[in-house]
């Protein structure tokens, strides 16, 4: 009856809190490649962030198009003022929002110290009620600087007098139920002037970076050449991706683990990255040693487990077996995207030095953010970064294994036990400040807000929502699976 009792008692709290209305919080997380946005709907949207960035370099400006440096900032807060003048900060979610140093310390975060002191300093700045942004810190106080150096995460930028520096790329409103809905990718931080925080300036006008002329021949051949590739076949197997859950992530994860490792694609990958790292590199790890896919049953009996996994792999194999064709369409399209974005980001670096932050020890600019769209409507993000060994991603899981080494070896000896390497990392997390808080890296592959919000929008009629299990049924099912109850108990 206690069981029973305990049963009742989480289903009740689970569908109050399933049914409960939930907040607007449009803030940014993971970003998406420009060419990953080939599998989102739309599959020549890659393409319209590709020529609006092409057509700024020259200096021709894009209707609602913004270009901005991307920071390899550390943790990413949100911070503002409510409409009725308190101020306060959030974790980049948005989704718990302190009001006082007190306030932070209850809530036991991790990051309650550096948090304490990112709020000291917003508290006396002049940001307008009912005003938040969204920023990577890039130093809280000089303590954390190596001979005025700082790392907050991967790259080392010169630093400044300043005790705070922090990385500005959103603004938005706040409603009075703490919704965020975005307003600019091109922040008000004169709202942020104060005598302690360095705010550089990320935006970036057209035209300020020159491209040679063989450089804009480059970047327009393989703009066309990534327009042909995606012939009548192949766009209709691309719209169709989306659709098909399983294939959609697949195909996300090796296009994320071509982008930290060879910088290509080709149908002999995708079949190796199944059960094979793509290089001999601790950060490389192939598909079905990651966690989502060692363990897809909560049945406690390992050969229904083996058995998924099995499946799983076959049904994979047969995909590519049934799409070859418009696969390989689809790689050349990815792989024509990166080699204009690389000519893009050969002529960015050379100006590199002329911005608000510079990178030091002859390192490059983690990259470009493309925004594209009226913000909060149908602006989506595009970030165009540098692929393959020499790339950031590579050199970002390379400093993930310097900064979480305990966590790689753990993962590492886990998966050794199904013949696999070791994990993968990326930035984010909420250790990214460059100082280890204790936890782990964050999965490498997560769909960014703008590309679910674009997916829905375009699919919601063509992919409705499954509704056949009632809410109650579903949390029942969610409540026994976390007690390991297998599916076929229920």
């Amino acid at each position: 009856m206690i069981l029973i009792n305990e049963l009742l008692s989480k289903i009740s709290l689970l569908e109050a809190k399933e049914t409960a209305p939930k907040k607007t919080i449009q803030t940014t997380g993971h970003m998406t490649h420009a060419a990953d946005w080939s599998i989102y709907g739309n599959p020549e949207h890659g393409l319209e962030h590709v020529e609006a960035l092409r057509d700024w370099f020259d200096g021709k400006e894009t209707s609602n198009h913004s270009v901005s440096l991307k920071a390899d900032g550390g943790v990413s807060v949100v911070f503002g003022r409510k409409k009725d003048g308190r101020h306060f900060i959030s974790y980049k979610s948005g989704k718990k929002l302190f009001h006082s140093p007190e306030e932070i310390d209850a809530a036991g975060v991790p990051w309650a110290e550096d948090g304490k002191k990112i709020f000291s300093k917003i508290a006396e700045m002049n940001i307008k009620p009912g005003t938040a942004f969204q920023g990577d810190m890039l130093w809280v106080d000089r303590d954390q600087l190596e001979n005025g150096v700082a790392r907050p995460n991967t790259i080392r930028y010169k630093s400044t007098k300043h005790p705070m520096a922090i990385a500005v790329h959103s603004q938005y409103n706040i409603s009075d139920t703490e919704d965020l809905h975005k307003t600019s990718s091109v922040p008000d931080i004169k709202q942020l002037k104060h005598k302690d925080v360095f705010v550089p300036d990320l935006q970036l006008k057209a035209g300020s970076v020159k491209l040679s002329k063989s450089e804009k021949n480059k970047i327009d051949k393989s703009v066309k050449a990534a327009r042909e590739a995606l012939t009548p076949e192949a766009m209709t197997y691309v719209k169709g991706v989306p659709a098909n859950k399983e294939i959609h992530k697949f195909l996300q994860e090796y296009f994320n683990e071509a982008v930290a490792t060879t910088g290509r694609r080709s149908i002999a990958d995708l079949r190796k990255y199944i059960d094979t790292a793509l290089t001999d590199k601790v950060t490389s790890k192939a598909y079905m040693n990651k966690s989502s896919q060692k363990k897809l049953s909560a049945s406690k009996d390992p050969s229904v487990n083996e058995r998924l996994r099995k499946e799983l792999r076959e049904r994979l194999h047969q995909h590519i077996t049934d799409n070859e064709s418009n696969l390989s369409q689809l790689f050349k399209h990815h792989d024509h995207i990166a080699d204009a974005k690389h000519t893009m980001l050969d002529a960015l670096k050379r100006h590199q030095n002329k911005h608000p932050i510079n990178p030091l020890g002859g390192e490059e600019h983690e990259g470009i953010v493309s925004a594209l769209g009226v913000p909060g409507e149908t602006e989506t993000l595009a970030k165009f970064t540098r692929e393959g060994e020499s790339g950031f991603s590579s050199k970002n899981r390379e400093r993930g294994v310097e900064r979480f080494p305990e966590q790689y070896m753990k993962e590492e000896m886990g998966a050794a036990a199904v013949g696999g390497a070791a994990m993968t990392a990326s930035s984010g997390n909420i250790s990214g400040m460059g100082y280890n808080l204790g936890g782990p890296p964050p999965d490498d592959v997560k769909v960014s807000p703008e590309a679910r919000y674009a997916y829905t929008r375009a699919n919601m009629a063509q992919t409705p929502v499954d509704k056949s299990q009632p809410v109650r049924r579903r949390i029942v099912r969610k409540v026994l699976g976390n007690l390991n109850v297998g599916r076929e108990a229920y």
